[in-house]
């Protein structure tokens, strides 16, 4: 259920100008996961303990980028964004989500309480795919 979630949010992603909606990437740190088609596990697994690292992810003409930052305040920074190019035009959307430690990884941020972690557009993007995919 993650991937087709991430594969609908990055299609909504395609369809909307979210210029002035962006926030800035934090400094990357930590382990560099580099790129990779679909799901990068380095990001994954770094996640699931909140180890500093930054990475993306490609899907088709879409782009993630996830940073996870560190733990802060007994919460796991994750800094989220998604991209695609349409019509010459870069359309962005992110999010930045804090996940309690006691939490389990990196899918709690597309639990169906998105909403308790994180917020920025692509939150709310991934609330309304979630959202229709019930439907």
């Amino acid at each position: 259920m993650q991937k087709s979630v991430l594969f609908l949010v990055f299609g909504l992603v395609g369809l909307l100008f979210l210029s002035g909606c962006m926030d800035t990437r934090p400094p990357e740190a930590g382990i560099d996961c580099g790129s990779t088609l679909e799901v990068n596990d380095c990001l994954l697994e770094n996640g699931q303990t909140c180890t500093p690292s930054f990475g993306e992810m490609q899907f088709d003409a879409f782009v993630g980028y996830a940073q996870v930052v560190g733990v802060v305040n007994g919460k796991c920074q994750i800094f989220v964004e998604a991209s695609a190019e349409e019509a010459s035009e870069i359309l962005s959307a992110t999010m930045n989500c804090e996940v309690p430690q006691d939490e389990t990884g990196v899918f709690a941020l597309f639990s169906e309480n998105i909403e308790d972690y994180c917020t920025g557009m692509l939150a709310e993007l991934i609330k309304e795919a979630q959202a229709a995919e019930e439907q």
